[in-house]
C-alpha cells in the first residue's frame, strides 16, 4: 500500500506516482494494460476525473486542477492485466493500492456571509 499526500496547487500533469511493473512473457503476451480503479464505486467518478495514467512514462498524473475543498483525498487501486494471446487464455492480473491525500492551501480569501450588516443599538437613559 502507498501513501501519496499532495497539494491542490499542483499543476494539471503532476506526476504522483511511478507505477514499476513488468511481464516476463515475450511478444504481445508481455505487454500489460494499466487501469486506475476506486477503491469505493461512489469515488469513480473523481478518479477518472482527477487521475490519468500515462503509459510513456508510467507515471499516475493530475489530469485536472485538484480542489482540496471539493475532495481532501481517496483511494485507488493500480490494476494491471496481461495480454495473454489468444484471447481464450486466462489473463493474468494484479493490482496495488495507493491512498492519496489531497493538502490543503490557502486558496481562498475570507468573506463575509452578507455584503451589509444592520444593528440597532438601544439608547440608555
Amino acid at each position: 500500500k502507498t501513501f501519496v499526500a499532495i497539494s491542490e496547487m499542483a499543476s494539471v500533469g503532476t506526476e504522483l506516482v511511478q507505477i514499476m511493473v513488468s511481464d516476463r512473457d515475450s511478444g504481445l503476451n508481455g505487454q500489460v494494460n494499466v487501469t486506475l480503479l476506486a477503491m469505493k464505486a461512489s469515488m469513480q467518478q473523481f478518479v477518472e476525473e482527477y487521475l490519468g495514467f500515462d503509459d510513456t512514462t508510467s507515471n499516475v498524473v493530475i489530469r485536472s486542477p485538484l480542489d482540496r475543498e471539493t475532495i481532501s483525498g481517496f483511494q485507488f487501486q493500480v490494476y494491471v492485466e496481461d495480454n495473454a494471446l489468444p484471447a481464450s487464455l486466462r489473463r493474468s492480473t494484479t493490482s496495488s493500492a495507493i491512498t492519496l491525500a489531497i493538502l490543503d492551501a490557502n486558496d481562498n480569501v475570507p468573506s463575509f456571509p452578507v455584503s451589509n450588516y444592520s444593528i440597532t443599538v438601544a439608547e440608555v437613559s
